[in-house]
């Protein structure tokens, strides 16, 4: 039971740290604003940054949860903006991260951020490869641990069956790392760290360029781009804090990556 337990453990510490995911060289540090916004929201607040900056822009508006066209194409600026202009320029209603244009830009992030250490899975969505073989290891454990808890109660009512104390001892051990194993955060130390200075250095930023907004959402998520343009925010449905889907619409589920504890509220405080 020591060898399973040990090698959960270990495992949890290595994919904490970045350390099973790592590969190759890794993004620039400090990072870039897409690599801010996933790990801080995962896909949708990368796509809320590039519509904070289109916006920021004049590029474009809302309406209904649909974005709209409202000025010219953005020039020299990254190919995801002008993605997100070409899918409101065909009135996509559907969330923009899903159109054709878009999803292409957006779905090297999770890979790369891996590789690099920063993130263990996407947040609100799916785990790397490595975390799967910590759940399934999470699931193993917790049978084993089912196990002992219905022979620790065999024991108690029929001594015969075996020890008590014996099986009260090795159930408590599988304990600790079912809890560790389930509460693998989605960023690993390193990420954590480098989303924790970007928000100390640009804590107090008060959006005037494209890029200032982009780096604003990304960072603060919704809360962000309702201190910045509220009406805008409003046509967009998106909420201030949780709860939102963060490139527009409703979205009922909680645990949204836009907003929550960690933004600062939308009158900017």
């Amino acid at each position: 039971m020591a060898l399973p337990v040990a090698a959960a453990l270990i495992g949890r510490h290595l994919l904490r740290t970045g350390r099973l995911t790592r590969r190759g060289t890794p993004p620039p540090d400090p990072p870039g604003t897409a690599d801010l916004a996933y790990l801080a929201g995962g896909t949708w607040r990368v796509v809320l940054s590039a519509v904070a900056a289109l916006r920021q822009a004049g590029a474009v508006d809302a309406a209904g949860g649909t974005l709209t066209v409202a000025g010219p194409p953005p020039t020299a600026r990254p190919a995801l903006e002008s993605a997100i202009y070409k899918a409101a320029r065909e009135g996509w209603r559907w969330p923009v991260s899903l159109h054709a244009a878009v999803a292409p830009l957006t779905a090297p992030l999770p890979r790369r951020l891996r590789r690099a250490g920063w993130v263990v899975a996407t947040p609100g969505g799916t785990g790397s490869p490595e975390r799967g073989c910590l759940v399934w290891l999470t699931g193993l454990l917790a049978v084993a641990w089912w196990i002992g808890t219905l022979l620790l109660a065999f024991s108690y009512l029929d001594p015969r069956s075996g020890p008590a104390s014996l099986f009260a001892l090795a159930t408590g051990a599988l304990a600790l790392p079912i809890w560790a194993l389930g509460h693998v955060p989605e960023r690993t130390t390193v990420g954590e760290r480098l989303l924790r200075a970007a928000r100390e250095r640009h804590r107090h930023i008060t959006p005037t360029t494209p890029d200032e907004a982009a780096l604003s959402v990304a960072l603060w998520g919704g809360s962000a781009l309702w201190a910045l343009d509220p009406d805008f925010a409003r046509r967009y449905r998106v909420a201030r804090t949780g709860g939102t889907r963060a490139d527009g619409g409703a979205w009922s589920a909680g645990g949204s990556p836009d907003g929550g504890a960690d933004s600062p509220s939308a009158d900017g405080d």
